[in-house]
């Protein structure tokens, strides 16, 4: 220790001192204190394109009022706003308003000029707001795979943090495992060759985005998926730890690696009703004995998907195509999958996947969970909906 006599250079990688104050009596007090970090644009957070903006009251007059002390307080905050001055104010807005008032302004702002307009506007009483109804039920839906890439924003997981850190929790696990880091191929948008990555990735992206709003303080009552879909619904609602998860998902996408045969599957989208989908596919069986097809997805009255043999697949869309009757009736859609799944191309897996489903610890849900499968409803999930799920057809007009 040296005591100064003179002003001296400190040279040091970073800087930190701890000041102490001993008292006569006894007491002493110590802190500790710490160069703030030098910034580093190559690891800066990139920054968002959009921020929330939350304004709460009591009324909507003082709704008003308070918009117009923010207006005013603008005007002088401006001349010395930083980069990331929309950030700042964004996140104490919403930090310290109090969201148990019953009149809320909750809308988003890409930049200085659209939150002065907006602001300027609630001021001025001509934005509708009114209370939150926190009587509605959340109810988080998961999607099946639609495509063959998953092409995440890299400013979304750059300026999120709490979105980043659950990514990265599974891509951790996942590479625990000698597997494929989700990193940058998750960025990318040109088709993902590996089943696994493609598998793992959309679904850290689900489990990310969902565990991530539940951190932010969304209350969620049930959770329902759509095909794929339902793996991540079943880690959301801890029937399945998120290591357990991980593992059904990479293990499925392995054994359709290893096992599935030769006809990888097509999938074909209908905007039809029951009716004239299974009068398409009779018309089919009719023309040309031998081909394979059938309903995969009951997605509503007037919302069918149809999965079947690529051969049976373009013949299905050219009937449509060229058929007078159909043609401007019947909406079809190819859609950008790797496989033909809730087919019989699933079968040669199935008993390969019902016994990693067996060896994964099965729990009792959280919250409310919505199968999609032609089960009991008040049954709960075990290993044996796995291979059940991969195999029936999705039942999501019936939730």
């Amino acid at each position: 220790m040296a005591i100064p006599r003179e002003v001296m250079p400190w040279q040091a990688p970073f800087l930190l001192a701890c000041v102490n104050s001993y008292g006569a009596a006894g007491s002493n007090s110590a802190v500790m204190l710490r160069q703030k970090p030098s910034y580093n644009a190559a690891l800066a957070p990139m920054r968002s394109s959009k921020y929330p903006l939350f304004i709460s009251a009591g009324s909507a007059e003082s709704l008003s009022r308070y918009s117009k002390k923010l207006q005013h307080w603008l005007k002088d905050a401006k001349a010395r706003a930083d980069p990331d001055f929309l950030a700042t104010l964004s996140f104490n807005l919403a930090d310290r308003g109090n969201h148990s008032l019953p009149h809320v302004l909750a809308t988003s702002v890409s930049s200085l000029h659209d939150l002065e307009t907006k602001v300027e506007a609630a001021a001025a009483g001509s934005v509708t707001t009114g209370p939150i109804n926190k009587q509605n039920p959340v109810v988080l839906v998961f999607g099946g795979q639609e495509s063959d890439y998953i092409g995440l924003s890299e400013e979304v997981y750059r300026s999120s943090k709490v979105l980043r850190k659950h990514l990265d929790s599974v891509n951790e696990l996942l590479t625990s495992t000698g597997l494929k880091s989700l990193y940058p191929v998750i960025f990318e948008k040109e088709p993902i060759r590996d089943l696994v990555i493609l598998h793992s990735a959309l679904f850290a992206v689900q489990y990310a985005s969902a565990k991530s709003w539940m951190e932010c303080g969304l209350e969620v009552s049930a959770v329902v998926g759509h095909s794929f879909g339902q793996l991540t619904a079943m880690c959301i609602s801890d029937v399945l730890s998120l290591a357990d998860a991980l593992k059904l998902v990479s293990g499925r996408a392995s054994l359709m690696k290893k096992y599935w045969g030769s006809e990888p599957g097509s999938m074909l989208f209908f905007q039809a009703d029951r009716t004239t989908v299974d009068e398409i596919l009779q018309h089919m069986d009719s023309e040309r004995k031998g081909l394979y097809a059938e309903i995969a997805c009951h997605n509503g009255p007037d919302s069918h998907v149809v999965v079947g043999s690529s051969e049976a697949i373009d013949f299905l869309q050219h009937h449509v195509t060229n058929s007078p009757q159909l043609r401007n009736a019947v909406r079809t859609k190819k859609l950008n999958v790797t496989n033909g799944f809730h087919s019989m191309f699933t079968e040669p897996m199935l008993p390969h996947l019902a016994s990693l489903a067996m060896q994964l610890e099965w729990r009792t849900p959280s919250m409310h969970i919505e199968t999609t499968d032609e089960l009991e409803s008040n049954t709960e999930p075990d290993f044996k909906i796995v291979p059940h799920h991969t195999r029936q057809p999705v039942f999501f007009q019936e939730q």
